[in-house]
């Protein structure tokens, strides 16, 4: 694989440009790059409060993204996009998170800001949080700290609308 990347921070993308750029594929919102190292994190506060994703958005003191896993119903399981996150170092990939922002006009097409490059906090990887499914069921879900890795764009707007919770010590 390669990693030839060119988008910078605070460019707009749709997912198809960034699929013909890129790879990874093109609903999902972790999408591993099967063409490039890349793990692509999608965040759409708008609509993802809907599957109970509440916690997406920069902490208080934007020194931490906070991305909600993957999982629309029952306790999320580390598997699949989760696990892509999780397992992102092993495999030597790049966490690229883009936020929904705006629609190319005349279109319902949605556009995504890059806002930078991440990679999993090593200290607190994640924690679990209770948040409502689809169906409005109670359930487990994570919550992954990313770290920023240089440039990154923080904007008032995508700050995360829940407080950062205070973590436990560690054991």
């Amino acid at each position: 694989m390669r990693n030839d990347w060119h988008t910078q921070v605070g460019d707009l993308l749709t997912r198809d440009e960034r699929m013909a750029l890129y790879g990874g594929a093109k609903y999902g919102g972790i999408e591993p790059s099967r063409k490039t190292d890349n793990v692509f994190i999608y965040s759409d506060p708008s609509r993802g409060e809907a599957y109970g994703y509440n916690f997406d958005g920069w902490n208080h003191d934007g020194s931490v993204f906070l991305y909600t896993g993957d999982g629309r119903v029952g306790d999320q399981q580390m598997r699949d996009g989760n696990l892509s996150i999780a397992e992102h170092r092993a495999q030597q990939r790049v966490l690229r998170v883009f936020i929904a922002d705006g629609v190319v006009p005349g279109t319902n097409t949605k556009t995504h800001r890059y806002i930078g490059s991440f990679e999993l906090d090593r200290e607190r990887p994640y924690f679990h949080e209770e948040a409502p499914d689809e169906n409005g069921e109670m359930r487990t879900v994570y919550v992954f700290r990313l770290i920023p890795i240089g440039e990154v764009l923080r904007r008032d707007s995508d700050k995360s609308l829940n407080a950062t919770p205070v973590l436990p010590e560690r054991r």
